[in-house]
Formats: structure tokens, sequence, C-alpha cells
């Protein structure tokens, strides 16, 4: 009897541990089946994510290739500048842009000239787009050196035939650690300088003739004159004092007035070389006159190369040295009268040049009659 309850408790104990064991088992299959669920869920999270991104980027692909302006072709475009602080410089610069959208690249400066003898002077050792030709490199190149000479730069204008340089300018300049500040005339309309170019070539006296350049140039002075954001404006405008206005017009005249004196010296130093080239023309004539008069009054003498006397072979004679000299004479002065002719042609478009800029200046000698 005590044997068959020893055997019946073990049973029953037997049981219980296998209740525990089987819960026990229980609690880990619900634990993992947790687990699984968490795993499951952040697996599809992470993977409902992953197809979002991988839309998104592939979205944003689709979009860049349909971009109408991805495959359009860069165009060149070349323009002038005119800085203007006194001293003028001038830039030749270009700019590649998408043919239909208005998307360009940053402008380069492909060449410059100095434009009067200030510039020229403060210059002469500098050269502006050696280490960069980027436009605004150059742009605080220019206003590092002009102030190093001692002349205060913080009235820099542009004068440009690209409506895109001012907002250029105006984007990336306010960032340089320069300390200028400029106005931006634009002279965009491209129609309209070509009509301008059209009246000055009506302009012309007969026989005168000028580069694209200088047409260029005199255009460039008249379409100033037409565009009030190079004059004051006075009173009631943007200058609200009497001593702002004055300012503002003095600052103009000490633009112009050189400019003006320059033409004025060119012209002068033109005319003084004209006068130069008859001189050497009038020693020409005068050397053809006196191998002429040898012609006529020596006797015609014969002689070898060695200098002895010429007994029937290849000989050289006195009168076939004369006439060749006079030759070469009659060709200089065809040469001098050529570069005269030039030079006279200069002349008259230069005077054309001052008229031009003369008109410019008057505008603020006036307004400044006008100023009490």
């Amino acid at each position: 009897m005590s044997r068959l309850k020893n055997v019946y408790n073990e049973f029953v104990d037997k049981k219980e541990k296998n209740k525990i064991l089987i819960n026990e088992r229980i609690e880990i299959t619900k634990e993992n089946r947790k687990k699984k669920t968490y795993l499951i869920n952040f697996a599809t999270v992470a993977a409902v994510m992953l197809i979002a991104i991988a839309y998104f980027l592939n979205n944003n692909s689709n979009n860049v290739l349909k971009d109408p302006t991805q495959n359009e072709k860069l165009v060149k475009n070349e323009y002038v500048a005119y800085v203007k602080i006194n001293p003028l410089i001038k830039l030749d610069y270009e700019v590649f842009c998408k043919e239909k959208s208005e998307y360009c690249e940053e402008p380069i400066v492909v060449s410059y000239e100095l434009q009067n003898d200030k510039a020229k002077e403060i210059f002469k050792d500098v050269n502006l787009i050696a280490e960069s030709n980027k436009f605004n490199d150059v742009l605080i190149l220019i206003t590092n050196v002009v102030e190093a000479s001692g002349i205060e730069a913080r009235l820099m204008q542009i004068h440009s035939t690209w409506t895109g340089l001012s907002a250029y300018v105006d984007e990336k300049g306010n960032k340089l650690d320069t300390t200028w500040t400029y106005s931006v005339w634009v002279a965009d309309n491209q129609k309209e300088l070509n009509e301008l170019i059209k009246q000055v070539e009506s302009e012309l006296p007969d026989g005168v003739t000028a580069t694209e350049k200088q047409k260029n140039q005199i255009a460039g002075w008249k379409q100033i004159q037409q565009q009030t954001g190079d004059k004051c404006e006075g009173m009631g405008g943007n200058l609200a004092t009497k001593d702002a206005y004055l300012k503002c017009v003095n600052d103009k005249i000490a633009l112009y007035q050189p400019i003006v004196q320059s033409i004025k010296d060119g012209i002068i130093n033109s005319e003084a070389d004209i006068f130069n080239q008859q001189k050497k023309i009038k020693e020409h004539e005068d050397g053809i006159k006196e191998y002429q008069d040898r012609l006529a009054t020596e006797p015609l003498q014969e002689w070898l190369p060695d200098g002895h006397a010429c007994f029937g072979k290849v000989c050289y004679s006195n009168h076939e040295n004369y006439k060749e000299a006079i030759k070469s004479e009659e060709m200089h002065i065809a040469e001098l009268n050529e570069l005269i002719k030039q030079i006279q042609n200069n002349v008259e478009v230069s005077k054309i040049e001052l008229k031009e800029a003369q008109k410019l200046l008057n505008i603020f000698l006036e307004l400044k009659k006008t100023i009490k």
C-alpha cells in the first residue's frame, strides 16, 4: 500500500512538472510569437520606407529627365561693360546661357581696355585677368588697385549691355568682402543699340569710315544720354537733400570730364601727328626734286660695281640710281599720304565721339547751374 502511494505521488509530481514545463513552453512560444510579430512589423515598416524612398528617388530622377532645359544647348553671348570710377575701363566679357531657360553661367572677362590716361597710369603694371577672369574677381581687383592709388571707389558704376549682369552683381557682389558700392546701368535693349549704331553710320561724313568698335562707342554715349539711370534724379527722387543732389551731380561731372578731355587730347595728338607726317612728305618731295635736277644736269656716268670704268660688261649708271631713288621717294610719299588719310579719318570719328561725350557732360554741368 505504501509502495502504491509512492508510485501515485511520483506520478502526480511528474504530471505537475510536465504541466509546469508545458506552461513554460507556452510562455516561451508566446514570447517568441511577440518577438516575431515585432520583427515582422519592423520589417514591414522598413520595407515600406525603402519602397517610399526608392519611389521618391526614382520620381526625382524621372523629373530630371523630363526637365525641358536639361538638354538645352549653352549659347555664348558676348557683351561689353564700362567700369567707371575714373579710371575708366572697358571690359569685354562673355556669358554662356541656355537657349530657352534663364540659366546662365558665371560671366567671364575675355579682354579689357584702359580707356583714359588715369587708367593707363594706375594699371600700367597690372594684368586684370591674369589671376582670375571671373567678372566679380576682376571688379574686386580693379577696386583694390584704385583704392591703393588713393582714389575712393565708393561710387563705382557699371555700364553694361547685358540685363543679366545687374542681377548677377546684386546676387554675388553683396556676398563679397569688399568696400565698394555700385550702381548698375544696363543698356539691355540690343534693338535700340542697333538703331543707334545705324544713326552713327548715317552721321559719318562722306568718305569717313568707323570701325565696329568706334561705332559701338559712339552709340554707347548716345544711349547713356537717354538712360535716366545714369542721371541724378534730384529733389523728389531718390536723393532726398540738396547736398545729396549736388554731390551726385559733382560725381558725374568728375566722371565724364576726364573722358571728354581724353578724347580732346587724342584729337590734338592726332592732328600733331598729321603735321609731322606732312613734314616728312615735304622732305621726300625735296629729295625727288634734287634727284630730278641731277638727272637733268649731270652727264651719264657708268661704272663697274668695284668703281672701275665700264668696258662693255654689266654696268651701273648714276642716272639709273637717281631714277631708283626717285621711285623710292615716291613710294614713301604714297605710304605717308595713306597714313595721313587714316589719321584724318580717325580724327573725324573722334570728333563725333567728343560731341556725344560732351553732350553727356553738359547734362550735369547744366544741372549744377540750377542747384541753389
